[in-house]
């Protein structure tokens, strides 16, 4: 029973590293593409202004909600990466982490994707997370206590 446990817990962990290091690569990717449009929607203004074109502020106001969105993703992606690596670590997840997670998550979409969604999906993505919230208000010397048993 032990060597089946043991051999239980090294998969699991195996398999946490996998995804750890597949969020890693993903997170850089995502860092490299988010960077390049923001260096081309710079290149573009500084030509359009060099050239006396004027700018489209439609255009600008896009692309920088994109911007903001990928770095939104990646803020929520460093989250992730920390409750892989907890679990890693001590083969426990904070619920804290989790919270954190679903907080940031759903409040991110509403204010970043607002156009792909419904406003049904928007108003339960909203409700989640504002209740979440509280809850995370209500409970947090609990999560705290909680964490310092591990």
């Amino acid at each position: 029973m032990k060597t089946t446990k043991k051999y239980f817990d090294k998969t699991i962990s195996a398999i946490t590293l996998v995804f750890a290091v597949m969020l890693v690569v993903y997170m850089v990717v995502l860092v490299a593409v988010n960077a390049m449009a923001f260096f081309e929607m710079i290149m573009g203004l500084i030509k359009n202004v060099l050239a006396g074109i004027p700018i489209n502020m439609p255009d600008f106001n896009s692309i920088s909600i994109a911007f903001l969105h990928g770095i939104a993703i990646f803020i929520i992606l460093i989250k992730a990466y920390k409750i892989l690596m907890s679990y890693a670590q001590h083969h426990h997840v904070s619920i804290k982490y989790i919270a954190e997670i679903a907080i940031i998550a759903g409040i991110l979409e509403v204010l970043f994707n607002t156009n792909a969604y419904s406003w049904g999906t928007l108003t339960v993505m909203t409700l989640m997370s504002v209740s979440t919230l509280a809850i995370y208000i209500w409970k947090y010397p609990t999560f705290k206590e909680l964490d310092s048993l591990k």
